[in-house]
């Protein structure tokens, strides 16, 4: 813009208790004129958890025994999310050591893994994610119960000939 107040936005980088940062503006108008301003800013400790949340699978989902289940996690941080853990039954099941952002959301992330068949046990399991910031401040998902069934078996029936029809040998229905 040419008319004043003038502004401009940024974002800052995660910043270190005990340390400063000093910014200073300067402008110049259109006769050689400048004005300037300085300030400095003190960093404060990050004290808030992330905000995470299991995406998939939904809480009361039912799969068989032979599939994959699909896990989605995805949250938010003031500052940014450096690990995701997926706990199944209360045991760590996977760790990404470096979830994704999510497109256009400052502090979003996301991260997916899948649940293999051999990792799964007929039962109602239970589901949880935890994210760590650059902080160590540990934000946890509520928990998401989901069950896993036997797989049936396939049905076969005969759709022709009826049972005890008569039949002629070497010759096709």
């Amino acid at each position: 813009s040419t008319l004043a107040p003038f502004e401009v936005s940024w974002l800052m980088p995660p910043a270190k208790a005990g340390l400063s940062m000093q910014i200073r503006a300067e402008a110049t108008d259109v006769n050689g004129g400048t004005g300037s301003s300085e300030i400095t800013l003190n960093g404060a400790a990050d004290t808030s958890s992330p905000i995470v949340s299991l995406v998939t699978p939904a809480d009361g989902f039912s799969v068989t025994d032979s599939m994959n289940v699909l896990v989605s996690i995805g949250g938010l941080d003031d500052v940014g999310v450096v690990r995701v853990e997926t706990l199944l039954d209360g045991q760590l099941v996977a760790t990404d050591p470096s979830p994704s952002p999510a497109t256009g959301v400052a502090g979003g992330f996301v991260s997916h893994f899948a649940l293999s068949p051999s990792q799964l046990t007929t039962a109602v399991h239970r589901l949880r994610a935890r994210a760590f910031d650059a902080a160590g401040n540990v934000g946890q998902s509520p928990e998401v119960s989901f069950t896993v069934t036997a797989d049936a078996p396939p049905s076969v029936s005969f759709a022709a000939p009826a049972p005890a029809a008569p039949f002629v040998s070497g010759t096709t229905a």
